[in-house]
């Protein structure tokens, strides 16, 4: 699965649309194998939870944003699944 900059600032941009939350992908239900690479672990989590910057946790919806900043949302999912 290959994720262009144009597909997730299309995800990016759905964040703020209306949703039902019936929808999302639950991030409770997302399993990543830590074994893999970062890279990988990265590829695998956008693959299994569809938009990562608008999901669900439990019957809360979670709208992911960054603040604006050189570091970018690669930079800052890579630091993520380095700390696991």
């Amino acid at each position: 699965m290959n994720i262009s900059i144009s597909d997730l600032t299309a995800m990016k941009k759905r964040r703020y649309q209306p949703v039902d939350k019936k929808s999302l992908i639950d991030l409770r239900d997302v399993a990543v194998n830590q074994s893999l690479p970062v890279p990988e672990k990265t590829i695998e989590f956008i693959r299994q939870i569809g938009n990562p910057y608008l999901f669900r946790y439990g019957d809360k919806i979670v709208r992911i944003s960054f603040v604006d900043s050189k570091t970018t949302f690669e930079d800052k999912i890579r630091g993520y699944f380095e700390m696991l």
